[in-house]
């Protein structure tokens, strides 16, 4: 029995080696690639894309159906169980995919990431409207290629949450969203804190090296990984030694720069802390992309966010900002109350904790309508703009501060966006749990020291792959089920302390 897993083992990876090699291609698309290099980077990563599918089926899944037969698997160890199980969960769902449609899909993202950055660099939608179409299509196909119950959706949905439905998610934002909008309406009639401390020009030089410093402290390993720039800030990992990060520059204000930064980190240090003699399997991958949002989403605001955080990273700063960082509004507090202010925006990436939730419905509800069929892509950026002065106030005064500011739809993406909600739920319950079983935590982090909580995220979450699924591994870190409740309350917590309300 031991020597099939081996055998087992050793094909998982050499199908991981493959994903490895498409990865590569496709950071090198977005951080490094000329523009004129697009078309054979698409046939490129389509062929690698077909190669990876055909010796999934041919030589890993009879293996992985072969040790699943319950006489066999009830003979191994519970661990070892579970990976042939989500082993054997993942390539069931793979291979209703025919090899054709792998491809085409490779191909037809790889074509549209590349239109996407030229559309939004000339706010052009009508240029990538054509790309968006056929991936909606090929969406489709797959969905109904994977199968459900009540919408296409929620194939799709399936890809990056395992066993997560649409109605869930109406469930969920049916009573989220009344306390989002009511509590945004409360503090927009509060007094507002200034952040015109930040609304400075910095060179992009010394953006750069403050990244990099701020990395360096927060853990990244810079022996296991690298930063680069990029139209979208992402992260990919080809195994835990070799993960990489991207993030964007601002020439008039640094916090897009430092969120980006860290948001990213999040993400890199859940892929540099998943065991690498796992590789391959699933206990060595992230379960999903919730769990995977849960880490960025809580170093960047439960972590960098705080005001011990700031209490920290104010003196790291301050000498990059000079005179403009000085005066009664400045300080620690200042910076505090500056990241936390509460109000629309138009850029998700840049909205505050509260309304950018209301930012992951309009999106949600978009691309179901868009592979459901209830809205034409034409239609979209109306759809999108008539949603933002709905759910936000606010109406974009282009394509490409609306419907082109995010790449996950150029990816095929779709049924990503919920999981960044989701993982903001899970990183509030994780930060608490984190907080009891870290009675200084605070105190560590305004000191800079951001050991303790990375060890308990690495015990906790990041060592256990895919063992558990999101609830279970929820219950395991923090004694209970995903609750809402323990972001509502850490949410009041803080804007007490700024409000007073």
């Amino acid at each position: 029995m031991q020597a099939s897993f081996s055998e087992l083992q050793q094909r998982a990876a050499a199908v991981a080696d493959l994903d490895g090699a498409l990865a590569v291609l496709e950071w090198d698309q977005e951080v490094n690639m000329a523009a004129g290099g697009a078309e054979r980077r698409a046939r490129q990563i389509a062929t690698l894309a077909g190669l990876r599918h055909e010796r999934a089926k041919s030589e890993l899944w009879p293996l992985v159906q072969t040790l699943a037969e319950p006489q066999r698997l009830e003979r191994f160890a519970p661990a070892v169980q579970a990976n042939v199980r989500q082993l054997y969960r993942k390539l069931a769902r793979t291979m209703r995919l025919d090899q054709a449609l792998v491809e085409k899909l490779a191909q037809t993202t790889s074509r549209a990431v590349h239109a996407w950055q030229l559309a939004r660099s000339k706010d052009a939608f009508a240029d990538f409207a054509p790309h968006l179409e056929a991936l909606v299509e090929l969406k489709r196909a797959e969905a109904e290629a994977y199968g459900y119950d009540v919408s296409p959706y929620d194939a799709l949905l399936d890809t990056y949450e395992p066993g997560l439905r649409s109605a869930f998610i109406q469930k969920l934002f049916s009573e989220f969203k009344p306390w989002l909008v009511d509590t945004a309406a409360r503090l927009a009639r509060a007094p507002q804190a200034t952040d015109s401390m930040f609304q400075h020009p910095i060179a992009e030089s010394a953006q750069w090296t403050l990244s990099l410093a701020l990395l360096q402290r927060l853990g990244f390993d810079f022996t296991r990984g690298r930063q680069d720039k990029s139209a979208h800030p992402f992260t990919t990992g080809f195994g835990p030694e070799d993960v990489r990060i991207t993030t964007m520059l601002s020439n008039d204000d640094v916090r897009p720069l430092l969120y980006s930064t860290i948001h990213e980190f999040g993400h890199a240090l859940y892929e540099q802390g998943l065991p690498a003699e796992f590789y391959g399997l699933p206990q060595g991958q992230a379960w999903s992309l919730s769990i995977h949002e849960s880490q960025s989403r809580l170093w960047e605001n439960n972590v960098a966010r705080s005001r011990a955080f700031w209490e920290y990273f104010f003196a790291e700063l301050a000498p990059v900002y000079g005179a403009a960082w000085t005066g009664p509004a400045a300080g620690p507090d200042g910076a505090f109350r500056a990241v936390n202010r509460i109000g629309p925006s138009l850029i998700r990436v840049e909205a505050d904790e509260l309304t950018y939730h209301l930012h992951i419905l309009l999106r949600f509800e978009l691309e179901k309508d868009l592979i459901e069929g209830t809205l034409k892509v034409s239609d979209a950026p109306e759809a999108w703009n008539a949603k933002m002065l709905t759910y936000l106030g606010v109406a974009p005064p282009d394509d490409r501060r609306g419907i082109l500011q995010d790449i996950h739809w150029s990816h095929g993406g779709f049924g990503y966006f919920p999981t960044y909600t989701l993982g903001s739920l899970y990183a509030a319950q994780f930060f608490a749990a984190a907080s009891q079983a870290l009675p200084d935590l605070n105190e560590r982090i305004a000191r800079g020291e951001f050991s303790a909580l990375r060890n308990w995220l690495r015990e906790n979450i990041h060592i256990h792959g895919t063992l558990y699924e999101s609830d279970e591994l929820c219950r395991r870190a923090t004694g209970a089920g995903l609750d809402v409740a323990h972001f509502k309350n850490y949410f009041e917590q803080k804007m007490a302390m700024i409000y007073g309300a």
